[in-house]
């Protein structure tokens, strides 16, 4: 992905979301899941037909997280006692964009028509190319 499809994907991610705000965790969660479309499609370059679709990716993860910092940890209650005042919470921090389940929920019918095979090509013994 070059710096002008980054900053494309950012334009479009405050024009679908403008309580979004720009900084490093945008530039974070655009690059992550730019990287993972990539990886899903089996390619180097991104197509710019993809970068709405990358930017509504980042709404999305930053919608699930229900966050507007976007990948801030937190933490679940494991236990508490009443009279006793007593809380305790889970050590496992939240994993944000864990999977591409996660990362391209919804956006992988979308982006099936784009994907390249990953074909390994190994030569033939005896078979003159």
């Amino acid at each position: 992905m070059t710096e002008d499809q980054a900053t494309q994907i950012k334009t479009y991610v405050k024009a679908f979301n403008p309580a979004i705000a720009a900084g490093e965790t945008l530039d974070l969660v655009v690059d992550t899941v730019a990287d993972r479309v990539l990886l899903y499609l089996n390619t180097d370059t991104l197509d710019p037909r993809i970068e709405r679709i990358v930017a509504q990716a980042v709404v999305a993860a930053y919608k699930q997280n229900n966050s507007e910092a976007g990948l801030e940890a937190t933490q679940s209650v494991k236990s508490v006692t009443d009279n006793g005042q007593h809380v305790t919470f889970s050590d496992n921090a939240v994993g944000y964009l864990g999977g591409d389940s996660g990362a391209l929920s919804g956006f992988t019918d979308l982006l099936a028509p784009y994907r390249r095979l990953h074909v390994n090509h190994t030569p033939v013994q005896g078979y003159n190319q």
